[in-house]
């Protein structure tokens, strides 16, 4: 059987910085005013696809016999990306924008 996902007509802003993902490994987080459009499945939601900036932090050394390798790396994300799971937990963060303030955002943006 083929899932379908679909992009929802809605798109939603970050209300505030936050933590999408925090481990031992790894942190991502997203930025103040990012905008998330849900995906769902089967008329679930089970992500966003996210337009804005985030960062990413990851601790990728790793320990051999040999001795350490690799060292941590920190990037600012400023393409938009997809992330799946979790999607009730993202969805606190987030309040649904205007077509009228989504418009605004869109004029600032081509204006920089």
């Amino acid at each position: 059987m083929q899932d379908n996902y679909e992009l929802c007509s809605i798109v939603l802003k970050a209300a505030e910085a936050f933590t999408l993902h925090h481990s031992d490994k790894a942190s991502f987080e997203i930025g103040n005013g990012a905008l998330a459009v849900p995906i769902k499945l089967r008329d679930e939601e089970v992500g966003y696809v996210f337009l804005g900036q985030g960062r990413l932090l990851v601790d990728a050394i790793v320990e051999t016999e040999e001795g350490a390798f690799g060292k941590p790396v920190q990037r600012v994300l400023d393409e938009p990306f997809l992330m799946l799971g979790d999607a009730e937990r993202v969805s606190q963060h987030f309040s649904r924008v205007s077509s009228d303030e989504l418009k605004r955002t869109a004029t600032n943006e081509s204006n920089l």
